[in-house]
């Protein structure tokens, strides 16, 4: 079996000088799909590039709510554009949402920037990757009104009623290296809770590195640490994680 990773940024600038060789270590650690988020309008470009130079690679596009600021008409047709012109690579919209924590931008901008992402997403059929922080509840409840289907919730924090209701809208929940730390018990109790086929894998690369490379860069080589804990957790071996996983992302993401 193959591993998916659903959410690294490798366009980032902490992989300019040896994101090749990143590529390599994630393809020898059985990562054989790779898909690159964007947070503003210049890495979504970077993201597109690499999906063009790369065959294990995709990208999603999208503004990052603590960049919302940047979002506008030409940004939107920009974004449009990428999707039209380069439909193989292209996968997903995103990372979108809401970001309370850092208090960059007022909500009611947050909001409505998620949800004019949110039509353009419908526009190009694109599922959405969502970033949530300190939201949880105003986000599910945007996407419930706007009637979003394909969705992930990317690195998920929330409650377990949160997540609860979060696949109960049909959505799928991101988890990744925070799986494997002590203060975590959260995220473990939200893995044992939802059903397996509602759960994506992922580093948030060059963020979040499993416990073992704690306070070092993170890379999509370092999602056999997540599938080894959600083994443990869920009693089911690594293959069968792999599967699981792999079959979760392809039916979202194809």
């Amino acid at each position: 079996m193959a591993i998916y990773e659903t959410h690294c940024h490798l366009n980032h600038p902490q992989f300019d000088t040896d994101g090749d060789d990143v590529i390599v270590r994630a393809s020898e650690s059985n990562v054989k799909r790779l898909l690159v988020v964007s947070y503003d309008l210049a890495s979504s470009r970077r993201a597109l590039h690499l999906a063009q130079s790369h065959e294990t690679l995709s990208a999603a596009i999208g503004i990052h709510p603590e960049d919302a600021n940047e979002w506008n008409d030409a940004v939107r047709e920009e974004l449009l554009g990428f999707c039209k012109s380069y439909p193989k690579q292209v996968i997903a919209w995103g990372e979108i949402g809401l970001d309370y924590h850092w208090k960059t931008y007022e909500p009611s901008l947050q909001k409505k920037v998620f949800i004019e992402q949110l039509a353009a997403a419908r526009e190009a059929s694109l599922p959405v990757i969502i970033h949530c922080r300190e939201a949880y509840d105003d986000t599910l409840d945007i996407l419930e009104e706007c009637n979003a289907m394909r969705v992930v919730v990317h690195c998920f924090a929330g409650t377990v009623e949160q997540s609860l209701r979060a696949v109960s809208l049909g959505f799928y929940i991101g988890i990744g290296g925070v799986l494997t730390y002590k203060s975590a018990a959260n995220v473990v109790q939200i893995a044992e809770q939802i059903p397996a086929d509602r759960i994506l894998i992922e580093t948030d690369s060059p963020f979040l590195s499993p416990q073992p490379w704690r306070g070092k860069r993170n890379e999509p080589a370092h999602l056999t640490a997540v599938v080894s804990k959600l083994s443990e957790v869920l009693g089911k071996t690594t293959d069968e994680i792999e599967q699981i996983t792999w079959n979760n992302a392809t039916a979202l993401f194809g």
